[in-house]
């Protein structure tokens, strides 16, 4: 694990995807904590796939920069240390992830499915009023 990219300190690996890895890490401009996602080197190499690669992040990192939404999170910045393409996001203290909520040998009440499932619309809803479109929602 780092424990610097760009001007963000990292504490912590948060986790990690096909993408990339996420860590908790602190802004010391605005002295806020962060989350710091980081695309996966073999992503954001100097050919012509990285190339398209860093070109569709940094798209998509604007677009979700221009989002106000409660139900979503806000970004920041974007840029790049070295050929790490990284994101800065806002930092959700104790956030419970969806896996929280799937355990097999538990349903979650109608009403709190409900809930989640509205808010969940709510901003999606929202993100393509703005013409944001996710392309990455699935159930799981």
């Amino acid at each position: 694990m780092p424990s610097k990219i760009g001007k963000y300190q990292i504490s912590r690996e948060l986790g990690r995807g096909s993408m990339g890895t996420v860590y908790a890490a602190h802004d010391p401009f605005s002295e806020r904590p962060v989350a710091l996602k980081v695309a996966h080197p073999q992503y954001a190499g100097s050919d012509e796939s990285g190339q398209r690669f860093r070109k569709l992040f940094f798209n998509e990192a604007r677009a979700a920069g221009l989002l106000h939404h409660p139900n979503i999170l806000r970004v920041f910045d974007a840029d790049m240390d070295g050929d790490i393409c990284y994101l800065v996001m806002e930092y959700v203290d104790k956030a419970c992830t969806l896996a929280e909520f799937t355990r097999t040998d538990t349903l979650l009440p109608v009403r709190e499915l409900v809930g989640i499932v509205y808010n969940i619309a709510k901003a999606l809803d929202y993100a393509h009023r703005q013409g944001v479109i996710h392309r990455d929602i699935k159930p799981s």
